[in-house]
């Protein structure tokens, strides 16, 4: 995933054209709990935990980003988003692949929020997809899960080993959304699998699963 300077100032334009103070308060159902505004400062404010090299991870340091911007409008936080993301160019060399990869999932998630079906289909969704994959590529090899083939639109790809053990058909995008933890078991169930996908289920997500089915 190459030029992340580049990628996320993309997505982040992306997001200042469709947030505005009409929707700031549409809550967002792949973030339960949260609304658009509330996205928009947990984006900004692991920016600015990047920037200090103090990115964490959990329920507790994504509310964290939430509590301490209580009181200000979404332009406001929109604005100084806007304003460090071009002036901390250093910052995608060290967390750049991370910080496209969050990016990206949450334009989705906002889209999602407000009915938007657009950009699907950019280069970067299957950037960010093959992303998350190498993540549980990894972890799988290490606990001893059992190669999958995942068969998308354009390219078969083995996860977990190099002889797979069932194959699963699932688009790009629906690919990302289901590994950053966007789709519930049974949704994945769903999905078109060559046998009984009771031995993957539990692993295919890298955040770990949703609770109820999640239909963008």
């Amino acid at each position: 995933m190459p030029a992340y300077r580049v990628l996320y100032q993309q997505s982040l334009g992306r997001i200042q054209t469709l947030v505005n103070k009409q929707n700031a308060d549409t809550p967002v159902p792949a973030c339960p709990g949260w609304t658009i505004r509330d996205t928009v400062a947990h984006l900004l404010g692991v920016f600015v935990d990047a920037s200090a090299r103090s990115l964490g991870d959990g329920d507790e340091w994504s509310a964290s980003h939430i509590a301490r911007v209580q009181g200000r409008s979404l332009g406001d936080l929109m604005a100084e988003w806007h304003h460090r993301a071009n002036t901390t160019p250093g910052i995608f060399e060290i967390y750049g692949a991370v910080l496209v990869a969050d990016l990206v999932t949450h334009e989705f998630d906002i889209r999602g929020a407000l009915g938007n079906t657009q950009t699907r289909d950019l280069p970067v969704v299957r950037s960010v997809t093959l992303f998350y994959l190498e993540a549980l590529d990894h972890v799988w090899r290490e606990e001893g899960t059992p190669p999958l083939r995942i068969v998308t639109e354009s390219k078969a790809l083995d996860i977990g080993g190099d002889d797979p053990q069932a194959s699963v058909q699932v688009g790009w995008w629906e690919l990302g959304r289901l590994v950053s933890g966007r789709r519930s078991p049974e949704q994945v169930r769903a999905y078109t699998w060559s046998q009984e996908p009771s031995p993957w289920l539990d692993h295919l997500f890298v955040f770990g699963p949703r609770e109820e089915a999640l239909v963008e």
